[in-house]
């Protein structure tokens, strides 16, 4: 699979950073019916046992754990994780291919990867199914997407052309409906997406700080449409052109052409095998421009299904208020919106870049910040959508108090435990995931899969993208009182 690249600009936008308030923005009703219970379910979350180990390594051999056990406690050690990938390669030289990939199989890759093909990849979903747990499919190839054509058209048509046929393969490998996931990054240059994000931030501005003179908002012809959203279209689709920002080049028009046509394709294959996909968030500096794209794909795939779904980073300040801004567009344009939200994964990255560049650091400020962030936006902003069907909703967390308090949420909403979706990474967080599916919930691993030298580096970077969670020890606590339990049960 080609690389899904995310290169470094030559001239990166500014990012201006605002930190909403939950109630700036409500969006509009509608007169659907609630898909809601006559009752309150009877499921309080103290029903979940997180410490019920039994239940949740049922599915796990006694090899499997202790390779477990040594995996995620070499995990706990940040020299070993922010080394990783340059530790494999050297792996690689000392063992040479076939050993390595051998030794690879039995450790890291078989710890958090699924398999090489969709036939390893099928024993793996087929565990999982067992226990409860279906599976977002990641084709995570990698490390053989260097070469001459990154951001090419050759390069954008080869990374379609594998995105194509790792749909048809999640249809093989599983009875159930499946999701794959993959970043737009892959079909168009790091280049185009931030010249997008410097034009439709700086409508963001405008809008924001109300410096748009009457006469450009008259050219927008928008009958009292003035939201963002609609006004930033009427920007990109020339309609209207304010006289500070940028203009929308040939180049640009051309090329946003190009990647609405890939995407198209892709979601035509989504809607003729009957799969979803989840979008993948990236930096701040491509993230407006991954929006725009993906609501644009909504807005035409998921007018009766939630066939698309766009990923939101709540340690990002202003993730509430884009979150809040979309729900409204969806309302608006009668489409269901997809959404996957995760705390994120830049965070390091963009503090550094922040301090850089001289720019308001978009990062939450502390930990509990962006908790806080997460559970408000999950509860007060999302379930109520969810509720009234305009909203698809996955929540990808490892922290058992969020799961806590959107099961309690679903309660007290009347909604029934198939109204969301949880999702955790394979390999990490076992007793959050298999408690849930144990307990009829409906919940994801996010798998990775593909050759082993190519998955490698995207599993070390995940790596360190989940340091905190790599180093928390309660897990390993849990994996040793396994262990202990089959010793003295005797089914060692």
């Amino acid at each position: 699979m080609k690389r899904m690249v995310r290169g470094r600009p030559p001239t990166m936008v500014r990012s201006v950073v605002q930190k909403p308030s939950i109630a700036m923005v409500t969006p509009p009703r509608s007169n659907k019916p609630m898909t809601t219970t006559t009752a309150l379910p009877n499921y309080p979350a103290d029903t979940l046992d997180f410490r019920d180990t039994k239940t949740t390594y049922a599915s796990v051999s006694n090899l499997g754990l202790v390779r477990s056990l040594v995996l995620l406690k070499l995990c706990t050690y940040n020299v070993f994780v922010e080394n990783s990938e340059r530790l494999m390669r050297i792996s690689r030289r000392v063992l040479g291919r076939k050993i390595f990939t051998m030794v690879m199989k039995g450790s890291f890759y078989g710890q958090f990867a699924g398999g090489e093909t969709v036939s390893e990849l099928r024993p793996c979903v087929e565990r999982l199914s067992s226990h409860g747990v279906q599976s977002l499919l990641n084709y995570s190839a990698e490390a053989d997407l260097e070469g001459s054509d990154e951001g090419t058209e050759e390069g954008c048509h080869g990374n379609l052309t594998t995105i194509l046929e790792v749909l048809e393969s999640s249809k093989e490998v599983t009875d159930t409906r499946p999701y794959s996931s993959f970043k737009i990054t892959g079909l168009t240059t790091p280049q185009f997406l931030n010249q997008v994000t410097v034009i439709l931030e700086r409508v963001r501005q405008l809008h924001e700080s109300g410096q748009i003179h009457e006469i450009e908002i008259h050219e927008i012809e928008m009958a009292g449409k003035k939201d963002l959203i609609s006004l930033q279209d009427a920007v990109m689709e020339g309609r209207v052109q304010l006289s500070t920002v940028p203009e929308i080049t040939p180049e640009i028009k051309a090329a946003g052409k190009r990647l609405m046509d890939r995407l198209s394709q892709i979601g035509d294959k989504t809607r003729e095998l009957d799969v979803r996909i989840m979008i993948d968030a990236e930096q701040t500096y491509l993230q407006p421009a991954i929006d725009y794209y993906t609501l644009h794909l909504m807005r035409r795939y998921n007018k009766t299904d939630a066939l698309i779904s766009n990923t939101y980073q709540c340690y990002l300040k202003r993730t509430p208020g884009t979150v809040l801004q979309h729900t409204g567009d969806a309302v608006t344009h009668g489409y269901i919106l997809g959404v996957k939200l995760v705390r994120g994964a830049y965070m390091v990255q963009e503090r550094a870049r922040a301090e850089e560049m001289g720019y308001p650091d978009p990062v939450q400020e502390t930990k509990p910040d962006t908790d806080m962030a997460y559970n408000t936006t999950l509860t007060e902003v999302l379930l109520p959508l969810v509720k009234e069907g305009h909203c698809s909703l996955l929540a990808g967390s490892h922290n058992e108090e969020t799961v806590r308090i959107l099961i309690e949420a679903l309660r007290v909403q009347g909604l029934d435990k198939g109204a969301v979706h949880f999702g955790q990474l394979y390999g990490l967080c076992d007793p959050t995931t298999f408690q849930l599916g144990a307990r009829g919930y409906r919940v994801f691993k996010a798998v990775a899969w593909g050759p082993v030298e190519a998955v490698l580096p995207y599993l070390a970077r995940r790596a360190q993208e989940n340091t905190g969670v790599l180093g928390e020890t309660r897990e390993l606590d849990l994996l040793k009182q396994e262990l202990w339990r089959r010793v003295r049960g005797g089914s060692y």
